[in-house]
């Protein structure tokens, strides 16, 4: 018996297409924290990532120059880059660099 398919081979193609133009960021959190996230971006006739894209996008905004920064940012920032194997010192080139753009 052969397995319903749910989409041509053409449309798998176009997806593999697509997907190999973008990246992945992973992102754990509380229940109620996607909760949340899910209904604002329903409410505002978004998915959910361009809702989360569009939130990120605001913040850049907000701290282009640096300044407003929460400390809990940087700290997270910076465990995740140490949980992809980047060095003390290499994080410390990467806040210098980033600093001065």
């Amino acid at each position: 018996m052969s397995e319903k398919k749910f989409y041509t081979e053409s449309q798998a193609q176009a997806i593999k297409k697509y997907l190999a133009t973008k990246a992945e960021i992973r992102l754990r959190m509380e229940p109620i924290q996607k909760t949340r996230i899910t209904q604002e971006a329903k409410n505002k006739g978004m998915s959910v990532n361009s809702y989360i894209l569009d939130a990120v996008e605001n913040q850049i905004s907000l701290d282009q120059d640096g300044s407003n920064i929460e400390p809990r940012l940087i700290k997270n920032m910076i465990n995740w880059l140490r949980s992809h194997s980047m060095s003390d010192s290499d994080i410390v080139d990467f806040l210098s660099y980033i600093a001065r753009e």
